[in-house]
């Protein structure tokens, strides 16, 4: 089987686990609004939990799941017992969700030996590997120190100034439904539409059940959105989660001018003063 090149498959991380530089990372979210996919409890043998909705997240932001400072980054990444020699796999208990979100998180603070388990605890439940009941405890203290990449992350007043540049593309991987406003959002106090210029790709696209589509298939849903590598490209979501998802598969084609907005929908579509558009 074909995978991208940041991908691992259960085959391999079970052969690997213990290796000694292997940190395996349960990245699951515990309060996504996204109800419709099955939620496994069980963890991978040797798993350590990545929190990035209450640990590894920026506190003093009124906004969910906000990156942290680098400083607060890397003392929690220590925590884990991480160094910078170690081979971090990642993975979700949805398949291919947040583990992505978790992906971008080491890869902009330069750690780029960080890998996502494709289809997560569900692939491997279904390879028949065993699974606990608890994350594993912390070997020692890592040495763990990060530099995070300018420009990684962008927020409102990028994306309003540049909402009609050619040169810029904004990215959305909510769902259709979310996009052109015809489904209500999720979070309360949210208007309905998406950021004008905008296109949309909902990350489910990329998907075959809860793992990524082959490269060729990735290769083909890219092309067919006409965008121009020499683009400065930004993903966007709900909450900064699943833009990830896209920008994962952008950067493993060879898509070099990425970032997130790191606010999404849950900045833009809350605040009245802040363009909408509806429709396709």
């Amino acid at each position: 089987m074909t995978l991208l090149s940041n991908l691992v498959t259960v085959d391999w991380l079970n052969t690997h686990k213990q290796d000694k530089d292997i940190i395996v990372l349960d990245a699951s979210m515990h309060h996504s609004i996204h109800k419709d996919v099955s939620t496994s409890k069980s963890v991978i043998p040797g798993a350590l939990a990545f929190d990035f909705e209450n640990v590894f997240v920026d506190k003093y932001s009124a906004l969910p799941n906000m990156m942290p400072l680098q400083a607060d980054f890397n003392y929690q990444a220590q925590l884990l017992g991480i160094n910078n020699d170690s081979t971090v796999v990642v993975y979700d208990n949805k398949g291919i969700f947040s583990s992505a979100r978790a992906w971008y998180m080491f890869h902009v603070m330069g750690h780029k030996n960080v890998k996502i388990l494709d289809g997560g605890s569900p692939a491997w439940i279904a390879a028949g590997f065993a699974t606990e009941h608890w994350y594993a405890t912390p070997n020692g203290h890592g040495n763990f120190c990060g530099e995070l990449v300018p420009k990684a992350f962008c927020d409102a007043n990028f994306i309003l100034d540049n909402i009609d540049n050619r040169q810029v593309k904004i990215i959305d991987a909510r769902s259709e439904g979310r996009f052109t406003g015809a489904d209500t959002e999720p979070r309360a106090g949210m208007r309905s539409g998406h950021i004008p210029n905008s296109i949309n790709l909902p990350f489910t696209r990329l998907l075959n059940g809860n793992q990524f589509c082959s490269p060729e298939t990735l290769a083909q849903t890219i092309q067919s959105l006409g965008i121009n590598p020499d683009q400065q490209l930004v993903f966007s979501c709900g909450s900064g989660v699943t833009a990830c998802i896209p920008l994962f598969v952008f950067y493993n084609l060879g898509y070099k001018n990425l970032r997130v907005y790191d606010g999404s929908w849950s900045e833009w579509g809350a605040d009245e003063q802040l363009p909408i558009a509806t429709g396709k």
